[in-house]
């Protein structure tokens, strides 16, 4: 296949012989008996290279194929040039057109040859024309046309073999551009296998630096250019495989030597995946467990302390009865006991497995019947309770667990202002509570609502956990809102 890189060789091979012939143009003239033209050597040089050079411009505005055979023709008339002038038929440069043909056939096959081995003899003819007359001797016409059949058959034997040449090289090109060709769409295949698969994948120089990697990696650390960055910069890395914790992610990895094809360490291999699912679910079990565990202790504990103290708040109501007077001791005794017996209450709400559904209650009259004897128990004596629910507003919930709800959201609201004003209403499908006190700050709402989970110095974490897990249970779903997006305590239970 003829391209512009073949014509460029063409044009190294016509210089290179040419220096080398004029470097030896003095052995070459004590073999072959020929006498030595400088001046001609010169002009041959000065159209040697200005024919090379025009080639190069020239490439640029026409075909390879036609500039190949523009250098032979030149080659075959500069060659002829030479001869002449140089001893005709004992001229040592007749080898030239063996180089010309040699070329012709190895980049054209065949027929490439053929048409060189052609153009000689027509050369050979016009050369005899011009050397000698029609009428020279007889011998002389003899002589020429042995030695013409002589040359004639030894380019045919040149085209031959290099025609098999030809013939091989093209296959073996064939080949290879078939191995390049499958090559190129197995690197694809590899490529488009490592930018699709779901786990990171680095390489990573010896100098901790990231030479590549593939659109999962890129999409796990929320980074678009990965190259060039150094590891230690993304994720801390201590030992060959392991998990870490990176920001908000578990990060499962395995680094490992990468060797070149000798065997030697070229890089670091880092293979890594988000785990964070797997390892929060391990979390979520492991708290599960704990938690079934401190239900059980709970329960036991709740029940054992539950009995005396219902016994201790009848005896205090009993002498509430007779106490003359200010009665503010007693107040704040059973305002203490009904804190105590509401983490009981939530203990033994925690520890049970209940799975069976609640009743759908209208809340308007056990929310009203309920604020009324909070305030006239005077146990949030400065709590302002508004209570707007309309009469048709339902729940999924027992008058129990409803109540408990609501002493647990009262119970936060006066632990954290304890003169707080208390909204209840609900919109739609939802029943809002909200208070103006802080409100939940936004970078521990998503820890809101999780067990043993508090900000207060003496809570408990268990009150705003019993709330969600009622509401669970019952199929009720809760959005608590931060306190840049409301300006106080907001929460909605959505039926």
């Amino acid at each position: 296949m003829i391209d512009q890189k073949t014509n460029y060789v063409i044009i190294s091979i016509r210089l290179f012989i040419y220096v080398l012939t004029f470097f030896f143009s003095n052995v070459l003239a004590d073999i072959f008996r020929s006498e030595i033209n400088t001046i001609l050597f010169i002009n041959i040089g000065l159209m040697v290279v200005f024919f090379s050079l025009m080639v190069v411009f020239l490439s640029k505005v026409i075909s390879p194929k036609v500039s190949f055979y523009i250098q032979a023709i030149f080659d075959l008339i500069i060659t002829s040039y030479l001869i002449l002038n140089t001893g005709y038929l004992d001229s040592p440069y007749i080898l030239f057109f063996a180089v010309v043909i040699i070329y012709m056939s190895f980049y054209e096959g065949f027929s490439g040859g053929i048409v060189g081995v052609l153009t000689v003899i027509i050369i050979f003819s016009f050369l005899f024309i011009v050397k000698s007359s029609l009428f020279v001797p007889q011998y002389y016409n003899f002589k020429y046309f042995m030695l013409l059949s002589e040359y004639v058959l030894s380019f045919l034997l040149i085209v031959f073999l290099v025609s098999l040449l030809n013939k091989k090289y093209k296959k073996q090109l064939l080949e290879s551009e078939k191995y390049k060709s499958r090559l190129a769409e197995l690197t694809n295949l590899h490529q488009a296998i490592i930018e699709n698969v779901d786990f990171g994948v680095m390489l990573i120089d010896n100098n901790k630096f990231i030479l590549s990697a593939n659109n999962s990696a890129r999409k796990i650390f929320d980074i678009q250019n990965l190259e060039g960055m150094r590891i230690d910069d993304l994720i801390k890395i201590e030992v060959s495989e392991g998990i870490v914790k990176n920001e908000n992610k578990f990060i499962g990895y395995k680094l490992s030597p990468f060797k070149d094809p000798k065997g030697l360490m070229a890089a670091n291999l880092f293979i890594f995946q988000d785990v964070s699912e797997k390892e929060q679910l391990k979390l979520k079990l492991e708290e599960e467990r704990r938690l079934a565990d401190l239900g059980r202790f709970s329960s036991v504990l709740a029940h054992e302390i539950k009995n005396p103290l219902g016994a201790i708040k009848g005896a205090l109501q009993l002498l509430l009865k007779d106490v003359r007077g200010d009665d503010r001791l007693v107040q704040i005794f059973m305002r203490e006991l009904n804190r105590l017996d509401l983490i009981l209450g939530n203990m033994l709400i925690i520890s049970k497995d209940n799975f069976k559904k609640s009743d759908n209650i209208k809340v308007k009259d056990i929310l009203d019947d309920f604020i009324y004897y909070i305030k006239n128990s005077g146990i949030f004596e400065n709590l302002v309770i508004k209570s707007n629910l309309d009469d048709y507003f339902r729940l999924p919930l027992s008058d129990s667990e409803f109540k408990q709800i609501v002493w647990n959201l009262l119970i936060n609201s006066y632990e954290i202002k304890n003169d707080a004003v208390i909204d209840i209403y609900n919109n739609d499908n939802k029943m809002i509570y909200q208070d103006n006190g802080p409100g939940v700050d936004e970078a521990i709402i998503e820890n809101f609502g999780k067990p043993f989970f508090t900000t207060k110095s003496s809570g408990t974490g268990l009150g705003i956990y019993t709330i969600f897990k009622i509401c669970e249970k019952n199929g009720i779903s809760l959005k608590v809102f931060s306190n840049k997006e409301f300006n106080g305590f907001k929460i909605e239970f959505i039926v």
